[in-house]
């Protein structure tokens, strides 16, 4: 069964700062706070940790560059490739729910595409992330909601096997 914003947001599921237009009607928009440009060279081994691809942070323009557009933050500007973004919410999965994150139509219908790999049972991280496919040049402010929590409650995971591995607690880049 699929949570509404309202039970996302009562069990604590989500976690940070939440404002009022974050709040849609089965999921929780999230506010984009770093943008990493992804470059390739990563490796997923058949046992072990992941070793991520080589990454660089996309730094943001001041608004000046695009007044006429009358944006008042920060800005990316990002050309057509794959990208690590990170969310100023972070995530506290309970044992008898699993979420995901999946773009909101405004990113869609600029060209882009963005989705996470399933949050399981257990995970606890202060920002949560997805990665993002940009098909045509883009201009994303600070702070945009990108992306959209969504979450299922499923069957109640026993408590040795809630997720413990290579990200609990952070979304690190470190292997």
């Amino acid at each position: 069964m699929r949570l509404n914003a309202k039970q996302i947001l009562e069990r604590g599921i989500i976690t940070g700062e939440i404002t009022n237009d974050q709040i849609a009607q089965v999921g929780i928009d999230l506010r984009v706070i770093e943008i990493e440009r992804v470059f390739g060279g990563g490796v997923i081994p058949r046992e072990g940790k992941t070793l991520l691809a080589k990454r660089e942070k996309v730094k943001r323009q001041s608004p000046t560059e695009v007044k006429s557009l009358g944006l008042t933050g920060a800005v990316w500007m990002l050309e057509p490739g794959v990208y690590d973004i990170t969310f100023a919410e972070g995530c506290d999965m309970a044992p008898n729910v699993s979420g995901r994150i999946i773009h909101r139509s405004s990113l869609l219908r600029n060209g882009g595409i963005l989705r996470s790999g399933e949050f399981d049972p257990g995970f606890s991280t202060k920002n949560i992330g997805a990665v993002m496919t940009i098909n045509i040049p883009m201009l994303i402010e600070f702070k945009a909601r990108l992306g959209q929590f969504i979450v299922d409650e499923n069957e109640p995971v026993n408590p040795e096997d809630l997720y413990n591995g290579q990200w609990q607690g952070d979304k690190q880049r470190k292997s």
